[in-house]
């Protein structure tokens, strides 16, 4: 048939494998490299910014702690601001002590509950660099219900106050502790690091998910249900077989 093909003026077309150039190896090995070299300069980078996203996010916590609580007595307290940086919408966001009373000369001081206070003035709008601003405490109150009479003992007031800084980011600090980002702009690497939980959570359910799938198919092939709940209600029947049969 082939021999009538060819007198007839056809051609006989050449070798499948000879119409794809399928390279040489050292040119698959020289692609595989420039890959390889892609993702690991695409890892050094993401590398790299997170690094300067953790070293940025700490040059502004270590500012943010440049405003502190000073004066703290019974009648007030004094917020300062020590950063290079003016701070906005600084507030008193609680005030509370302790009382204590008198139980004794065999018990001595025990504490009975606690009082309460806001501050004034409600809030300081603009708190330039190096200023300070006064916050005076009213309306106390206790909120178990006690008389605040001169009988009790009253601790050392626990401010909690907040502010705003420069990049937008609104803190919350309580007494001489460290701020805590409560709000506003976010710090950053948080956005990333927030995606990468996501991200991790995500994995952590499918890989439960597939746990979950190969077990109930092993159970399903050995005869027990394909799924726990199934394994259950066999459980409850087997169960209330056993105690009809007893009784």
């Amino acid at each position: 048939m082939t021999a009538h093909w060819l007198s007839c003026g056809g051609t006989v077309p050449a070798a499948t494998t000879s119409q794809w150039d399928w390279g040489t190896f050292p040119q698959w090995l020289s692609a595989l490299g420039t890959v390889a070299a892609t993702v690991t300069a695409l890892w050094i980078a993401s590398r790299q910014r997170a690094a300067q996203e953790r070293v940025l996010a700490g040059v502004q916590k270590e500012k943010a702690a440049h405003v502190a609580l000073e004066d703290l007595d019974r009648e007030g307290v004094t917020v300062r601001n020590h950063s290079q940086t003016p701070v906005t919408n600084t507030l008193l966001v609680g005030v509370e002590v302790y009382l204590d009373e008198d139980a004794g000369e065999d018990v001595g001081w025990l504490t009975v509950g606690r009082a309460r206070a806001r501050g004034e003035p409600q809030r300081q709008d603009l708190l330039p660099a190096g200023d300070s601003v006064r916050f005076t405490f009213t309306d106390w109150s206790s909120p178990e219900g006690l008389t605040l009479d001169p009988s009790l003992r009253w601790g050392n007031p626990r401010v909690t106050f907040a502010y705003t800084d420069a990049a937008g980011t609104r803190w919350r600090r309580e007494g001489a502790d460290l701020p805590i980002a409560w709000g506003g702009t976010p710090l950053p690497g948080v956005a990333a690091e927030r995606r990468r939980a996501v991200r991790r959570k995500r994995w952590r359910r499918w890989g439960q998910q597939r746990r979950t799938a190969w077990k109930n198919l092993r159970l399903g092939l050995r005869g027990k249900g394909f799924t726990q709940k199934q394994r259950r209600e066999r459980h409850r029947k087997k169960k209330g077989m056993q105690s009809s049969g007893q009784g």
